[in-house]
């Protein structure tokens, strides 16, 4: 929806698994995959968690060093308050 409303100038897809990114790329989801985290969030305006619970706290501290000043992060888990309480540490 955010390409085909042109909502963003680039859309980035980040996973872990290698296979993972492959898939995404071969299927043409997103601009750009890659499995490095980090670099994922990099000059973001909009971040997007989409993983499980339990990595929240994980993905927090791998991204936190690379997020602009002033990024939005959302995620699309329906148990918000566990959700605030993994990632604020890091950001």
């Amino acid at each position: 929806a955010i390409r085909l409303h042109k909502l963003a100038t680039h859309v980035m897809a980040a996973d872990a698994n290698e296979h993972v990114c492959e898939k995404v790329q071969t299927l043409g989801i997103c601009d750009s995959v890659t499995s490095d985290i980090g670099a994922s969030v990099q000059n973001a305006d909009l971040v997007i968690v989409a993983v499980p619970m339990g990595a929240y706290a994980d993905v927090g501290q791998k991204i936190s060093k690379h997020l602009k000043q002033g990024a939005i992060i959302t995620d699309v888990g329906s148990v918000k308050q566990s959700a605030v309480e993994m990632l604020s540490p890091f950001i």
